[in-house]
């Protein structure tokens, strides 16, 4: 089986994904961080940060996207046509954030947030509920159970101390200092990213729904609850209520 770095080589996203879903008979849960990227932690041997940088660079475009996992990823990537033709030719860079910055200093450059409440929530409902089998998969080896089918409370409970990139914070997948354009899931995002694809990139872009998450299939969310999620993520609070990249 070829090394995660080899995987990285392989450039193109369609191929990376094809090696990954590969590699999904062989999740185990490991004692020490596995992802590529140095900031990144995860547990589990055979995940797709083992070769996904998550950072995305358009030559034809001169930017840069740092995508954020469950920050609607699968929309931009259906969006620009990512899995097929490519024609706006976004590719996996094999540094990282901060080696992107450098090395294509005159790029634009932008990212996707989420409220951390709402992404959390996706992130149970994908592993939890959605009933997808290799998540499933991945779920047993990190937590080492059989049942999947945790509650909210429950999955909080093991998350807090095994890691994976899916409940990784936010900021991790941003570069530490260089200014990015940041777009929130909030009412008016698809039009925000449409208009800075058309007024900073010089190309049109039509965002689609896809992997929406609503309310936690009727799981109550109290007051506590809500508590313990956001002191879990201190830094992912700090960065959706802030100003300091805000461009829009």
């Amino acid at each position: 089986m070829p090394s995660g770095m080899l995987l990285a080589e392989m450039g193109r996203y369609s191929d990376l994904q094809k090696a990954h879903s590969a590699r999904a008979g062989g999740y185990r849960f490991s004692d020490t961080s596995v992802a590529i990227q140095p900031s990144i932690r995860c547990h589990l041997h055979g995940c797709g940060c083992e070769w996904n940088t998550f950072v995305w660079v358009s030559q034809r475009l001169q930017c840069i996207w740092f995508e954020i996992p469950k920050n609607a990823s699968s929309s931009l990537k259906d969006a620009v046509s990512l899995l097929g033709d490519n024609p706006l030719g976004f590719e996996l860079h094999r540094g990282s954030p901060d080696d992107a910055v450098e090395q294509f200093p005159g790029f634009k450059r932008f990212a996707i947030l989420r409220k951390p409440l709402d992404r959390f929530i996706s992130v149970h409902r994908m592993f939890c509920r959605a009933g997808i089998e290799f998540r499933q998969d991945q779920l047993r080896a990190l937590f080492g159970i059989e049942e999947v089918a945790l509650p909210l409370t429950a999955f909080l409970d093991r998350a807090v101390s095994v890691r994976n990139h899916h409940w990784e914070q936010m900021a991790r997948f941003l570069p530490t200092a260089a200014p990015t354009s940041l777009f929130r899931m909030e009412k008016a995002f698809p039009d925000a990213l449409s208009d800075f694809f058309r007024r900073e990139l010089g190309t049109v872009l039509v965002l689609p729904r896809l992997n929406a998450t609503g309310t936690d299939d009727g799981e109550e969310l109290t007051t506590e609850m809500v508590a313990r999620i956001q002191a879990v993520f201190p830094d992912d609070l700090t960065l959706y209520e802030s100003e300091t990249y805000q461009q829009h």
